[in-house]
C-alpha cells in the first residue's frame, strides 16, 4: 500500500531538487498473506533502502543524518 505514496513523495522531491531516501526493514515471513520477498522487492523497486534488520536500519538512518 505504501509503495505508490514512496514513489509520489519521491517524484515531488525530486521536482523540488531534492533527493528523498527511505530506509526501511519489513518483519514476516514468506508464508505471511503479504509475502515477505514481495514487499521487499515492491519496496527496492520503489527506491527504499531495505536492511536485514531494525537495528541495521537505524544505524543506516543514523549514518545518513550524520553526513548531512
Amino acid at each position: 500500500e505504501l509503495v505508490p505514496i514512496i514513489r509520489q513523495v519521491r517524484a515531488l522531491a525530486r521536482e523540488a531538487g531534492r533527493e528523498l531516501n527511505g530506509i526501511a526493514n519489513v518483519t514476516g515471513t514468506e508464508e505471511d498473506p503479504q509475502v515477505r520477498s514481495r514487499q521487499i522487492a515492491a519496496l527496492e523497486g520503489a527506491g527504499v533502502i531495505v536492511s536485514e534488520s531494525n537495528a541495521a536500519a537505524a544505524r543506516l538512518a543514523g549514518m545518513v543524518l550524520q553526513s548531512k
